[in-house]
């Protein structure tokens, strides 16, 4: 299993390079912060008060724990929808995310 929860080499390959890349463009962008340039990549993000790409996922995924499991009182509605199995398998998990993708509204 990879860091990334996908057991499929090819697409662990896919999700590894956009995270690289990701990760890179936040690396040139801290360093256009006035007086950050020469400085190393943990130091500017300290500077900054900000996470790394890694660490702010790894957030993101504990507060979605914390909120479907009603750990924090949010009213989960408004950040995503569960799928409650619809017809298939959920494989012993109780909730799925449905995945929503953006659309434009024209």
């Amino acid at each position: 299993m990879s860091t990334f929860g996908i057991s499929c080499p090819s697409l662990v390959a896919v999700f590894e390079e956009r995270h690289r890349v990701l990760e890179k463009v936040q690396r040139r962008a801290t360093k256009l912060v006035k007086g950050l340039k020469n400085r190393p990549y943990p130091e500017r993000l300290a500077l900054l008060h900000t996470l790394s790409l890694v660490k702010r996922q790894l957030r993101d995924v504990i507060q979605v724990y914390r909120i479907m499991r009603g750990i924090d009182q949010v009213n989960m509605e408004h950040f995503f929808q569960l799928d409650h199995g619809g017809g298939h398998d959920l494989r012993g998990h109780r909730f799925k995310v449905e995945d929503q993708r953006s659309r434009l509204q024209l």
